[in-house]
């Protein structure tokens, strides 16, 4: 998601979702951090708060269901 408003630009991120900056001469840059149970700092997260992380096929899951670690919703895992 992201706001413009008195020229300035305010960008948020949920889950898998990029957040991306396109700059004049077209360069595009990745400027946010997916919210991935693949991260060190996510699964730390996860484990500290009585959840579990499953690997099947190279993809991780939380609590053997979801591929992300923060999203709106999937209020089972909350």
């Amino acid at each position: 998601m992201s706001i413009v408003q008195n020229g300035k630009i305010t960008i948020a991120n949920l889950g898998d979702s990029c957040g991306f900056i396109i700059s004049k001469s077209g360069i595009m840059r990745k400027i946010t951090v997916d919210h991935t149970p693949n991260r060190v700092d996510e699964r730390e997260r996860i484990i500290n708060n009585n959840g579990f992380i499953t690997n099947k096929g190279g993809v991780c899951r939380v609590d053997g269901e979801i591929a992300v670690s923060r999203a709106i919703g999937d209020k089972n895992l909350k």
